[in-house]
């Protein structure tokens, strides 16, 4: 086996969102915790999990599993539009995971309302169905088997998600027995990879909805997993409900998201050479570990610990450390792999005894007896682990993961004087309860930074109608504040539509942008992006056009500087924006500022934007200069006035005006020679008709443009259209029309 990257690369995919529900523990940090303690979460189950009629002929006969602390037939329909009937018919499994699939994506500072028309991928990973077995046995037949199928199937619980969040990209149900789980992250990081998504929600959920004996040859008599141990006797059953948000590495670093850990490598193989249906062997478990690591393109020593599947049977457990073995076994490793099971952590505190089947010399490799070791690495490598999960149905894989590098966090000191932040729900009780709980968190993290805490409640989470904004200098004072009730507060009723007007020529000046520039990182990242590419494109330097030590307007009444610095602040100006939550229901741009509009609905790229912006001012540059002036008159009065300053001209004058542009009701831009503006202004004037000259160097939109027509459109004609679906609607300032499309005519 070949441990080299293939030709074509394999991108990581981190881990940016994640939320969960374990044995004892509702929420990642609470389950962090339980496993630290290695304390047993092994429980009898809880009251009223079910009932008489369920349990039937077995009477009151003690069970125990880790079950989860929170209650599974409690479900807030409401919050997910769902109705009374659709919930009652849902597996409980399916609405644990819609709770939580919503939790990792403000987990990921992701608002989930911002999900719809996107191209993200979900995928879920489940193997039982009690639920469904109980709506068989109780439920009246006339309820029908398809809304049994809807509310039970492996297909419709990712279905479902998808229709919550209103996305377009694959979904998938799936279902390998006890690596199912791992099977849906398998192919969120496949998809991803290859580009069928562009973000990926992978869920699991295991309920235990009816009762359940250990009466099985794999399941342990008294209800404790002792992998590793000499007395090992079967696993114990227990629930789980989890999410992750998945996205490609270069783009959670483009996005500027929190990483929690990098999947670097997948591999998974079927047990299908075996006398019987899922029979484990040496030769696939291990083969499913070396098809990971070249998939990661590392080498087997590069890897320090491996989380096992941990059957904690007598003769699984030395099985699958002859896999480990036969794929680590490696000349180059100096210190010995660490070798864990995270489940017998959790249902007993260390291993008494080793199993004697299990040899770890060949790797070489350690298994902690007790407690807990420290996992060190050199100066200059990140930790990096291998988790391995297998099904009895004979699917083996195996996930390797990297810790995010420090390097990628950008720091930046804080950027607000003041910081607005704001919080909704759909009730004022639910509301309450949010506010309670940022209260609690603020108090016992103080060392958050108020610009991350207001980014995240003001863009990575869902708008409700009950709202409250607050203001707030310090962590403290907004503490302060909403302890206090000393905010704005209100209803919302519906979603306000938000028009983006982008202007056009004579809009520039001098250090334009420039506190933006020095205050909001996204403006500084996408103006540096202007700059650099207006640099290669045209050799201009924008950057010290507009903020430079000897900055002067005049530098500014240069067509191209003049162009090409209106479009850049307007583009990163609607970048600002969108970091910030605000999106514009339409767009509309006057002369220039249309293409900024055309970007901002994703109707052009930003690079044939400037492409066609820097085009045609070079253009612009070959004909003779002109002037433009604004005149206080409707197109009516405007004409009129025109016909009458040219009457009084010599007869054989050649004297022209062009309306440039007809602004409103109360306004027109006139185009024309330097000589013939100047005059008119005066005419104008004259004629008790406020008029002002524009800041600008040419006839624009007028009869003077047209020597360059041909040349512009034979550049219009490289333009290729943008793929994406269009952000929001485009309005075009030529004929005030909606374009969902742009051609060169």
């Amino acid at each position: 086996m070949a441990y080299a990257k293939p030709q074509c690369e394999t991108e990581p995919i981190t881990v940016i969102g994640m939320s969960c529900r374990m044995p004892d523990s509702c929420g990642v940090d609470e389950y962090w915790k339980t496993y630290l303690d290695g304390k047993s979460v092994i429980r009898p189950h809880p009251d009223g999990r079910w009932t008489t009629e369920q349990i039937g002929a077995m009477g009151n006969i003690r069970i125990e599993c880790g079950f989860v602390p929170c209650s599974v037939d409690e479900f807030d329909g409401d919050f997910f539009e769902m109705s009374p009937v659709e919930c009652n018919f849902t597996d409980p499994q399916q609405r644990s995971s819609t709770e939580v699939s919503w939790e990792a994506l403000e987990d990921a500072g992701i608002n989930p309302q911002s999900l719809a028309g996107s191209m993200t991928a979900i995928y879920s990973g489940c193997w039982t169905q009690d639920y469904n077995d109980l709506i068989q046995k109780f439920a009246p037949p006339s309820t029908g088997e398809l809304r049994w199928y809807m509310g039970n199937s492996y297909a419709a619980g990712a279905a479902r998600l998808a229709h919550i969040y209103k996305v377009r990209g694959p979904n998938l149900g799936v279902d390998v027995a006890c690596s199912s789980s791992f099977v849906a992250v398998g192919q969120a990081v496949h998809d991803l990879r290859r580009g069928a998504a562009n973000l990926a929600i992978a869920t699991t959920a295991n309920l235990i909805i009816k009762p359940t004996y250990q009466n099985d040859v794999v399941l342990s008599k008294d209800s404790r997993c002792k992998t590793f141990d000499a007395s090992a006797n079967g696993f114990a059953r227990s629930e789980g409900v989890a999410a992750l948000i998945l996205k490609r590495l270069s783009d959670a670093v483009r996005d500027g998201d929190r990483i929690h850990s990098i999947i670097m490598g997948y591999g998974a193989t079927q047990e299908g050479e075996t006398k019987s249906v899922g029979t484990p062997t040496v030769e696939m478990e291990a083969l499913a570990m070396e098809l990971s690591l070249r998939d990661a393109g590392m080498k087997p020593e590069q890897i320090q610990v491996v989380e096992a599947h941990g059957t904690g049977t007598a003769k699984g457990d030395p099985l699958e450390i002859k896999a480990i073995s036969k794929a680590y076994s490696a000349s180059g490793r100096t210190d010995p792999l660490i070798i864990t099971a995270g489940k017998a952590n959790i249902v007993q505190i260390g291993i008494q005894t080793l199993n004697p089947e299990i040899d770890l010399t060949s790797i070489p490799a350690i298994i902690p007896l007790a407690g807990n070791i420290p996992w060190g690495t050199a100066f200059d490598q990140p930790k990096v682990a291998g988790i391995n999960s297998f099904g009895f149905s004979g699917t083996n894989t195996y996930i390797i993961l990297q810790e995010a590098p420090k390097s990628i966090y950008s720091t930046f000191g804080s950027v607000m004087k003041s910081n607005i932040i704001t919080l909704s729900a759909k009730s004022a009780e639910a509301l309450s309860e949010l506010v309670d709980n940022y209260k609690t968190h603020l108090v016992y993290n103080t060392d958050m930074r108020l610009d991350d805490i207001a980014y995240t409640a003001n863009v990575g989470q869902a708008k409700f109608s009950n709202r409250v904004a607050i203001t707030a200098r310090t962590n403290e004072e907004l503490v302060h504040k909403l302890d206090a009730k000393n905010w704005s507060s209100g209803i919302a009723k519906k979603q306000p539509k938000i028009c983006f007007l982008f202007p056009g020529q004579a809009t520039q000046y001098k250090r334009m942008g420039s506190q933006l520039y020095d205050t909001f990182p996204v403006f500084r990242e996408y103006f540096d992006l202007c700059f650099q590419t207006i640099l290669n494109m045209y050799g201009l330097d924008i950057k010290n056009a507009l903020y430079g030590e000897e900055v002067t307007h005049d530098n500014l009444k240069q067509t191209m500087h003049a162009q090409c610095s209106i479009f850049s602040i307007e583009y990163c100006l609607q970048k600002l924006w969108a970091s910030l939550g605000v999106h514009p229901t339409i767009v509309v741009g006057h002369s220039l500022g249309e293409f900024a509009a055309a970007t901002a609905a994703s109707l052009i790229t930003f690079e044939d934007a400037l492409k066609i912006v820097g085009g045609q001012y070079k253009l612009v540059e070959t004909l003779s200069r002109g002037k433009m002036l604004a005149v206080s008159a409707n197109s009516e009065t405007c004409l009129a006035l025109v016909s009458e300053f040219l009457k009084e001209r010599p007869s054989e004058s050649t004297d022209w005006m062009d309306i440039a542009a007809y602004n409103t009701d109360r306004q027109t831009t006139l185009s024309g020679p330097f000589l013939v503006i100047d005059e008119f202004a005066i005419f104008c004037q004259n004629n008790a008709v406020k008029a002002t000259i524009l800041d600008a160097s040419h006839a624009f939109h007028s009869r003077a443009l047209d020597p360059m027509l041909n040349k512009l459109e034979d550049i219009l004609k490289t333009i290729k259209p943008e793929v994406e679906k269009p952000n929001c609607k485009f309005i075009s300032s030529v004929d005030g029309t909606l374009k969902s499309a742009l051609t060169p005519e």
